[in-house]
């Protein structure tokens, strides 16, 4: 895999910063290395000898998962408790219709019972 997680940035890092927002790594954020550098770019792209290891911070790398509709585990999480508790109140409303069709077959038996002949 050409990706590497980094815990900082590089000092050799275009921008020192996130290549996409140029924003400082925050507090708790993984580093993504693409292993690429700048070299090969034109100057109005990279100005200034600004030069470098081209990085992104999590955050530009997660907004551009959940583009392609990818999910963070913290939503993967929080939709398998919604499925469960959507499978808790299937089974619940199984036992209420059971219950009912038992009730409706005890009245027709009943009802069946009751007609003269």
């Amino acid at each position: 895999m050409s990706w590497i997680i980094r815990e900082g940035y590089l000092p050799t890092t275009a921008f020192g910063a996130c290549f996409k927002c140029r924003a400082a790594q925050r507090p708790g954020e993984r580093v993504l290395d693409p292993n690429l550098v700048t070299d090969d770019l034109p100057p109005h792209i990279v100005p200034g000898g600004q030069d470098g290891y081209l990085m992104f911070c999590e955050s530009c790398i997660t907004e551009a998962a959940q583009m392609l509709d990818m999910q963070k585990p913290i939503q993967i999480a929080t939709l398998v408790e919604d499925l469960a508790d959507a499978v808790a109140a299937n089974e619940r409303l199984f036992d209420r219709l059971s219950q009912a069709e038992s009730a409706l077959a005890a009245l027709r038996k009943y009802d069946a019972a009751q007609v003269p002949e």
